[in-house]
């Protein structure tokens, strides 16, 4: 079974999304989302995630939508 859980925070440039990442099966990174709007989380972005040592693991995009008090997020 596939578990993680992923928290992101606004980056320090306009449109972008700091992550950090763990995984079921103790793995954990960082990772870098760019391509969003200038202001707010809702838009499409693609994020690159890293391991604990820097290494690239993968490439995605990630897609987040306001739908009333709330965030959804898709792939």
């Amino acid at each position: 079974m596939n578990l993680g859980v992923v928290v992101y925070t606004r980056g320090e440039k306009p449109g972008t999304l700091n992550a950090v990442w763990c995984h079921s099966d103790d793995t954990g990174g960082t990772g870098v989302a760019t391509g969003g709007p200038v202001n707010g989380f809702a838009g499409d972005y693609i994020i690159e995630y890293f391991d604990d040592q820097g290494n690239f693991q993968a490439r995605r995009n990630l897609i987040i939508q306001k739908q009333g008090d709330r965030y959804t997020l898709a792939r």
